[in-house]
C-alpha cells in the first residue's frame, strides 16, 4: 500500500525548429509547435524504495508543411497523447515504457510507432 501519493498538472508548451546547418542552403526549414497539457501522478512506498510513476500528455500540434505531410499525411494539424509508465527503484534507476497516440486519425504515422523503453540513473 502506498504511503505517498502526488498528482500533478501542467500547462507544456512545446516549440521545435531544424534549421539547416552553417553553409548550407535549403528552400527551407521544419517547424513544429504545440499547446499540451500534462499530469503525472507518483505513488511511492513510505521507504522510498519503490514508486510506480505515470504521465499522460495531450496535445494539438502544427507546423510547417513538410513537417505535418511526414507525419499526418495532408493534416494541417495534429491532435496527439502520449501515455508513460513506469517504476522508480531507490529514487536512483528509473525504468518507464510509453506510447504516443493520435486522438482524431487512424491512419496517422503516430499508429504504426511501437512501445518505446527507457531506463535512466540518477547519481
Amino acid at each position: 500500500r502506498p504511503n505517498n501519493l502526488n498528482m500533478s498538472f501542467y500547462l507544456m508548451p512545446r516549440v521545435a525548429a531544424n534549421v539547416p546547418a552553417l553553409g548550407a542552403s535549403t528552400a527551407g526549414f521544419t517547424w513544429n509547435a504545440d499547446l499540451g497539457i500534462e499530469t503525472h501522478a507518483m505513488a511511492m512506498t513510505g521507504n522510498g524504495l519503490i514508486a510506480l510513476t505515470g504521465r499522460l500528455r495531450l496535445a494539438h500540434l502544427v507546423g510547417s508543411d513538410n513537417y505535418l505531410s511526414s507525419i499526418s499525411g495532408n493534416d494541417k494539424s495534429l491532435s496527439y497523447g502520449q501515455f508513460q509508465v513506469g517504476v522508480l527503484l531507490k529514487q536512483a534507476i528509473s525504468i518507464q515504457a510509453g506510447i504516443p497516440f493520435n486522438l482524431r486519425r487512424q491512419n496517422s504515422l503516430l499508429q504504426t510507432v511501437p512501445p518505446g523503453i527507457s531506463v535512466g540513473f540518477a547519481f
